[in-house]
């Protein structure tokens, strides 16, 4: 009897570690989650035109715009989120929108409004980034910004405007860009 009380405890103890080791061994092999630079998701992105980009909370202080705007049937919604954003200069309202067209025309609509470049970057689809970043490089006549437009049309116009510095083309650009 004793030693089947022993044997049990045994047991009970060999158990007992064995569990703890693959606790331990679950723990340790978990993976571990990344923090990526904005360039390190772009990048991945890269090739992908319809990716719509997402904030994972709305600020208070937009939710009941946002709330107003979403009561809309999906193109209406996006037309007053963007609306809402070039009121406001407020990217949150581009993050808010479920389409991918809307969202590059209201990042890049903001970039023009707040002359901030930078902003051209959060423009998914290749083409109107490419448009965006050539505005820029026009109105600035800095023909070094073209080498980071992907698109050959508008690589080739951004070429040739920032170094004949054609003002009516910027302009027309800006209108169209809007």
């Amino acid at each position: 009897m004793e030693n089947k009380k022993a044997s049990q405890k045994i047991a009970t103890i060999v158990f007992s570690i064995f569990l703890i080791a693959v606790v331990i061994f679950i723990v340790l092999n978990k993976p571990q989650p990344t923090q990526k630079t904005f360039e390190e998701v772009q990048k991945e992105l890269k090739d992908k035109e319809n990716i719509v980009l997402r904030l994972e909370k709305i600020p208070e202080q937009w939710q009941p715009t946002v709330e107003q705007c979403s009561s809309e049937i999906l193109d209406k919604e996006s037309r007053c989120l963007y609306n809402r954003a070039m009121d406001h200069n407020e990217t949150t309202f581009c993050y808010a929108m479920e389409d991918a067209k809307w969202q590059s025309k209201c990042f890049r609509g903001i970039a023009l409004n707040l002359d901030k470049i930078e902003l051209c970057n959060l423009v998914m689809n290749k083409f109107q980034k490419s448009r965006c970043v050539t505005f820029f490089a026009i109105k600035h006549k800095d023909p070094k910004i073209c080498a980071s437009v992907e698109e050959p049309y508008w690589k080739e116009q951004c070429e040739r405007y920032t170094t004949q510095g054609n003002e009516v083309f910027a302009q027309e650009l800006q209108r169209s860009l809007k």
